[in-house]
């Protein structure tokens, strides 16, 4: 179920048109007339329940929800936030990139923001995650409430993905706020000092960027992709002879 082949063979049977490659998802989704949206839709919610760990239906049903059907984005921010909290509850540090086509859209920045924001607010209160509204999209629906207090470490990847996404749309300083206040409540996660290091790259602080990554990479000296990480920034920074 997670090879989105067979999603688009299954859509062509049933006479609807491919969502096609991941590059081209934002434009073809959104040229897809709402009824054929819909329909797609309830096909997915209809294997959801035939299997229901399915990363790629969730994700799919999120390129299917348009801010021009939605104004408000109910529809979209509900998918977004039902494709998310796995990522956020098992610790999933690719969470980010997972999500960053959709950031090509402006709509869609402000619904993302807004979401990750109310999670942290709600994780600092009482250690829960606020509600999930269910069926938003179609105007009705109770709220169903997180009953169980999340981990300490769910607050830590709240702050970890508004820090890649405030880095990611210019505001440097709202990113270094973030990952700083992550870091605080957690300095052994090492995936905060590389999304630190990233963020002073692009504030054009290269030395610094570079001391993070290497703080990154003596927390596990058996990681290459940390060695390889630290090389790469000590010589954009200038530093051959350490590199």
């Amino acid at each position: 179920p997670e090879n989105t082949r067979y999603h688009d063979g299954l859509f062509k049977a049933m006479g609807l048109p491919p969502l096609g490659s991941k590059k081209k998802k934002q434009a073809s989704s959104s040229a897809l007339p709402l009824e054929k949206r819909k329909r797609m839709i309830e096909e997915y919610d209809r294997l959801k329940e035939r299997h229901p760990k399915c990363i790629a239906f969730r994700r799919r049903i999120i390129e299917l929800h348009s801010c021009e059907d939605d104004p408000k984005g109910l529809g979209f921010v509900h998918a977004v936030d039902l494709y998310v909290r796995p990522f956020l509850k098992k610790g999933i540090p690719s969470l980010f990139q997972s999500l960053r086509d959709l950031y090509e859209k402006k709509q869609n920045v402000k619904l993302i923001e807004d979401l990750f924001e109310t999670y942290e607010t709600s994780l600092r209160s009482d250690m829960k995650l606020p509600p999930v509204v269910q069926n938003v999209a179609g105007g009705g629906g109770a709220a169903v409430e997180e009953e169980v207090k999340q981990a300490p470490d769910v607050l830590v990847w709240v702050l970890a993905y508004l820090a890649q996404h405030y880095d990611h749309i210019g505001q440097i300083q709202k990113a270094l706020d973030k990952v700083d206040r992550a870091i605080s409540h957690t300095p052994t996660v090492i995936e905060l000092y590389t999304i630190k290091s990233k963020i002073m790259k692009h504030a054009g602080h290269l030395e610094s960027a570079a001391l993070l990554s290497d703080h990154a990479r003596q927390l596990d000296l058996a990681d290459r992709y940390l060695n390889c990480h630290t090389v790469k920034y000590m010589f954009r920074s200038g530093d051959i002879q350490k590199a």
